[in-house]
């Protein structure tokens, strides 16, 4: 008998001190995310060209905020797009800490996307200070023959040029010489 009380105890310390390990191991995980891109020619890694602009934007310490509106519910892809989406922009962030980005549901956020006058499905909104870009869905996805072709990254890596090379263009207009008002 008390051989055996033994042995179901031992059994239940080990079983307990697994599950605390077990724990610990996926709570390590979680925070400190390791990604090992084994996909043919590294397709699921940044490019050296989106990482060079994420390194710029990280050295001007100026805040970049992207804002995703979802897909159309219901339409074709539309699961897939915005995981895709989710993925590249979760590793964009990890990358850059100036970034942060947010998902927004279209329908049921309306006032957000009047705020940033928004009145189309998928559309990704990328601010820094005063500089915006606006990407529609059709040029973060495009559909061929084989199927939905994402060029997210591509897309985003010109919108981050776009943001450290912005510039205000100035127009002047002179009156008061007879010229047409």
């Amino acid at each position: 008998m008390n051989r055996r009380l033994l042995l179901s105890s031992n059994a239940l310390i080990v079983t307990v001190v697994t599950f605390i390990v077990l724990g610990f191991v996926y709570a390590i995980a979680k925070e400190g995310r390791v990604v090992i891109d084994v996909s043919r020619n590294a397709k699921n890694t940044l490019s050296e060209q989106t990482i060079t602009k994420l390194v710029q934007l990280e050295k001007t310490n100026i805040p970049v905020q992207i804002t995703y509106f979802s897909p159309k519910s219901g339409q074709r892809d539309s699961v897939r797009k915005k995981s895709q989406m989710d993925d590249l922009l979760s590793l964009l962030k990890r990358k850059c800490s100036v970034l942060e980005w947010e998902y927004v549901d279209f329908d049921e956020e309306r006032l957000t996307a009047e705020k940033l006058n928004v009145k189309e499905y998928g559309r990704l909104v990328i601010q820094r200070g005063d500089a915006r870009v606006d990407l529609r869905e059709r040029e973060l996805f495009s559909r061929k023959k084989q199927g939905l072709i994402f060029m997210g990254e591509q897309q985003l890596s010109k919108a981050f040029s776009q943001l450290l090379n912005a510039y205000t263009p100035k127009i002047y207009v002179l009156e008061g010489h007879a010229e047409a008002s």
